[in-house]
């Protein structure tokens, strides 16, 4: 029986089995924020511990930094902030996006902006958005911060392997719901139907399972594909309705 996605990813970067059964999960791509992790470098400095691999390491602020006056933040605990993650990188050697670098922002956008984010991957960050780097043939974990101090210091993680739900998408769409859909919704194939379906059913699994929703699920999406001379003629008619 074949494998899943997820399936190969965690296999490819298991490192062992600990003794309660978790796996020792190597995690390809560690990115750090100035939110989670002051305390996990202070763990470090605590233990005399480095960082195990810090050319994997990448580290950006976004959560405090104010649209003006970055030099100069006017709540002085997010100049503490700040100064603190641009510290903690000179001392461990972590690639830090700095403000005036031109690469500095949203921790999840960085990734895939630098090329960081990579099909295949393991990755983890202090941050409860890290899975959306799924979208990118990832696995990724949003970690706390003594799973942060523990990436940093072995580049590994102690996890039990995550539930895989596959949820299949077929059948034709309904009338558009966006207006920029209204041509896809009408003429629908593959990739539109695909990723149509994928939006609504992460919004509506969002809303309805707030409170600790498929904490412990990984989502994997599929669809049935379609005949080449189905495609064909669905993208014909797309043409032909300009």
């Amino acid at each position: 029986m074949g494998k899943t996605l997820y399936q190969k990813v965690w296999d490819a970067h298991t490192v062992g089995t600990l003794s309660d059964g978790r796996t020792q999960l190597f995690i390809g791509t560690h990115l750090i924020h100035e939110v989670t992790s002051p305390q996990a470098f202070g763990m470090l400095r605590d233990l005399g511990l480095k960082v195990k691999y810090p050319s994997r390491t990448f580290a950006t602020i976004d959560h405090i930094v104010p649209t003006i006056n970055q030099d100069e933040p006017a709540d002085p605990l997010a100049a503490d902030m700040i100064d603190a993650i641009r510290k903690n990188c000179d001392d461990f050697g972590v690639t830090y996006f700095d403000l005036k670098s031109g690469k500095q922002g949203i921790v999840h956008v960085v990734g895939p902006e630098q090329g960081i984010t990579q099909p295949g991957s393991t990755i983890a960050c202090g941050d409860s958005h890290t899975a959306t780097h799924g979208a990118f043939g990832a696995i990724a974990f949003g970690i706390g911060t003594t799973q942060v101090r523990d990436v940093l210091a072995t580049q590994t993680m102690a996890m039990e392997s995550l539930k895989v739900r596959k949820i299949e998408v077929n059948g034709k769409l309904r009338p558009g719901v966006y207006a920029k859909d209204q041509i896809f919704a009408e003429h629908p194939y593959a990739r539109s139907q695909r990723w149509h379906r994928i939006c609504l059913r992460i919004l509506r699994h969002h809303f309805r399972q707030v409170h600790n929703g498929g904490a412990h699920d990984s989502l994997q999406y599929g669809h049935r594909r379609r005949s080449p001379l189905r495609l064909l003629l669905s993208r014909m008619r797309l043409l032909l309705s300009f």
